[in-house]
């Protein structure tokens, strides 16, 4: 279907001043992501309780994935959010109707405040509608690691509570059509410790952690009901530092139960009633029956009780170590078999690729409801599953397909020279990868290990860049962190397929000349290198951490004087740490002399490969708004292969910018409204431009679009229902048409290809 866009067309471009229309061939065009498998940190497994196989998995910042019980792979919820609705970070509750497998509810937290709430699907997750808008927390840090907050009453699953962070607890009788005009009379809300001011004397670390975080965990016993209307008699609450409340009336009053934990983090009842209660800050384990009895002190990770258990006798606990052992009871917690990496437990991993081995801190153990002795552990990198939590030694199998949660902060698509990828990545934690096969298996090296010159081998934890040399592509440069908290700038000049190809040019160890601009604090940094020249590198850092350039493949660096105000970085958004993912800054893909930049509504350009004395400031902005968002890019200078001078920049909600000469002179495309994010791929067959991808509104419509002639005309390749709330370093395939490749803000990298790909 053709639907009009209509641009303002300028002359020099070539471009005539007529109507371009913009198509929609999101049909032809497959979504899904890269292979990498597993990351970030999964919180927890949600089962239906009939249907075998009907799973939800929670996680901080990746948002809510679903298996249905014909599916082997995850398949990521909620892509239906868009850049003004806010970006999701975090899952902290799922309940799954039990009549019908297609309606369940979830909490999405973020960073921005109208996005934050309880949702409801009623199509297994492929689009969530907003019922109750509250604050939610974002899921990072301590936060993520609690029960559900969500629960259906089993006996009428009309009935929906919902236990937020700061405002008490909320019901609904009619499925989350209404709610009760005002949170839960009898149940305290939690006000928001982290406001300036609110911090007391006596608050935990944890208290000041997380703020507020209220009703954790909802427990329903279904075995008594009442009428008017039907509903389970006795309902459990978990209030952080409150203790453990209950309702004996059908949740129309609560009380707090005397001699409970204060602070619970998890909450489940056995088959038998039996309750129990995993504390933190050394509470250890407790059990209810009649009356309170602690079971075990000390910290522990996370609890199971197994619900097919009839006498509630069978629990499950991680513990601490490296990795995590675990614990289990056959006699309600009298007695405990400890279970340690080896004679304890053991991982059957794949023979392809593993990113983690398993136990890697513990966050969620879950047992499957519908299915018996089926046991989930989410953790730090992944979710695993063992068929027998009762055998010694117990198997975990991973269970990371389709389930990407890493945070990437750097992707590069170098053009094909016979020994280079069309694919690196790298990001958070996770590491640094090569992928051969992108959309279609896992990546073939992990880029770990790095070897500086007197301080031994490091093992990389972040990257916050790529770039390459345009006319030798097998020359890369990255910049990377280390879990020793130092930066280096690392290089290949083979295409950098093995990690011994790549050798360190730059540190921030105390007697290197960039110990200060790498220096761990101010770690966000972003590459240009020469197309021509293998050997110069630009690279913009943040606020005081300023301008370097290298002409000699990193032998000695040179701080960028006089051009900046007070020499500081190009680099002005950041956020935390390396999660700015602007990109000011780019080289010319064509003509080796020229780097380019933009800070603060100032185009900078230099004609001798960024040096000091070759800076000028040939174009000015009207404005830039940016969108006052977390981890969303707003900032992206790019450089369209084959055309000198020819650039792209997208500006957020000022828009796509472009020029052919060099950044002389720039035109708006008029009818792109926000534009997030801009990226060059290989161009179409016949066609004279390499292929623009952007992430943009046209019209009220979101998504990415591409475009072969230079913005002559658009096609859509997202369909209605994928929109991406958070899109960062976008790039086109240089390698394949058609093919393109962002960062998802915590959901791994998204990948885009035409079917006939």
């Amino acid at each position: 279907m053709r639907l009009p866009v209509y641009l303002i067309c300028f002359g020099l471009m070539g471009l005539a001043a007529c109507g371009a229309w913009a198509a929609d061939i999101s049909d032809q065009y497959e979504w899904d992501r890269v292979w990498i498998g597993g990351g970030g940190y999964q919180t927890g497994v949600v089962s239906h309780p009939t249907i075998s196989g009907l799973l939800y998995l929670k996680g901080d910042v990746m948002g809510l994935h679903r298996r249905k019980p014909d599916e082997r792979r995850w398949t990521q919820t909620a892509w239906d959010f868009n850049p003004d609705q806010g970006g999701i970070s975090g899952c902290g509750g799922v309940a799954i109707d039990p009549r019908d497998g297609a309606v369940a509810y979830t909490t999405f937290g973020s960073r921005e405040g109208k996005v934050m709430g309880l949702y409801k699907t009623t199509d297994y997750g492929t689009h969530w509608k907003q019922i109750l808008h509250v604050w939610e927390a974002t899921n990072l840090g301590d936060e993520r690691k609690w029960a559900n907050n969500v629960a259906l009453d089993p006996n009428n699953p009309d009935i929906l509570y919902f236990g937020s962070r700061n405002d008490g607890l909320f019901r609904s009788l009619d499925g989350g059509q209404t709610f009760d005009q005002k949170p839960h009379p009898d149940v305290p809300a939690s006000p928001d410790k982290r406001k300036k001011g609110k911090h007391k004397k006596g608050d935990t670390k944890l208290d000041l952690i997380t703020g507020a975080v209220g009703t954790r965990a909802i427990v329903i016993d279904p075995r008594e009901t009442l009428d008017h209307p039907k509903r389970s008699r006795v309902i459990y609450l978990s209030i952080y530092t409150q203790g453990v409340w209950r309702s004996l009336d059908g949740g129309t009053t609560f009380a707090p139960m005397d001699g409970s934990p204060a602070h619970v983090r998890f909450l489940k009842r056995a088959a038998n009633g039996t309750l129990y209660a995993l504390g933190t800050f050394g509470e250890g384990l407790w059990k209810y029956d009649g009356q309170w009895s602690q079971l075990l002190q000390g910290n522990h990770r996370a609890l199971a009780v197994d619900p097919h258990d009839p006498h509630g006798l069978k629990l499950f606990m991680a513990v601490g170590g490296s990795p995590d052992a675990y614990m289990r009871s056959v006699d309600g917690g009298e007695t405990w078999q400890s279970l340690k990496k080896g004679d304890g437990w053991r991982e059957q991993l794949p023979g392809d690729w593993n990113l983690r081995t398993a136990g890697a801190a513990v966050s969620s153990l879950d047992f499957d409801l519908s299915t018996p002795n089926r046991l989930f552990s989410c953790d730090a990198f992944g979710v695993w599953e063992t068929n027998d939590p009762w055998a010694t030694p117990i198997v975990w199998k991973p269970m990371h397909e389709g389930c990407e949660g890493t945070v990437s902060f750097a992707l590069s698509c170098p053009p094909d020279n016979g020994n280079v990828a069309p694919l690196y990545s790298g990001g958070s934690d996770a590491n640094n990868y090569v992928h051969l096969n992108p959309t279609g298996a896992y990546p073939t090296e992990k880029l770990a290990p790095v070897r500086p010159p007197k301080e031994g081998t490091q093992y990389l934890a972040y990257c916050s860049d790529y770039d390459f040399c345009m006319t030798r592509p097998n020359v890369i440069y990255r910049v990377v962190q280390a879990h020793n908290r130092r930066q280096y700038v690392v290089k290949t000049t083979n295409g950098g397929l093995k990690p011994k190809d790549w050798q360190v040019v730059a540190s921030s160890h105390k007697d290197s000349p960039l110990a200060r601009p790498l220096a761990w604090n101010g770690r966000m940094r972003k590459l240009a290198v020469s197309a021509t020249d293998p050997d110069a590198v630009f690279m913009a850092g943040r606020g005081g951490y300023g301008n370097h350039y290298t002409t000699d493949g990193g032998k000695t660096w040179t701080r960028l004087t006089g051009v900046v105000p007070k020499d500081e970085g190009f680099i002005v958004q950041g956020g935390w740490s390396m999660y700015g993912t602007d990109k000011p800054i780019c080289a010319d893909r064509v003509d080796g002399n020229y780097i380019y930049a933009y800070r603060k509504k100032q185009f900078y350009r230099s004609n001798n490969k960024g040096v000091n004395g070759s800076w000028t400031r040939p174009f000015k902005f009207p404005a830039h708004r940016a969108p006052n968002t977390w981890k969303t890019c707003a900032i992206n200078l790019s450089a369209a292969p084959g055309h000198a001078g020819h650039l792209a920049l997208g500006l957020g909600k000022s828009g796509l910018w472009l020029t052919t000469d060099h950044g002389d002179t720039w035109r708006k495309v008029e009818t792109i409204a926000d534009c997030r994010n801009a990226g060059w791929g290989k161009k179409a067959p016949n066609s004279k431009y390499a292929t623009l991808y952007i992430h943009a509104r046209i019209g009220e419509q979101w998504g990415i679009y591409r475009s072969t002639d230079m913005a002559r005309t658009w096609d859509r390749i997202t369909p209605d229902h994928i929109a991406f709330s958070t899109v960062s370093n976008l790039v086109g395939d240089l390698q394949t048409f058609g093919t393109v490749y962002f960062s998802n803000s915590g959901n791994g990298v998204v990948y885009g290809k035409l079917r006939s790909n």
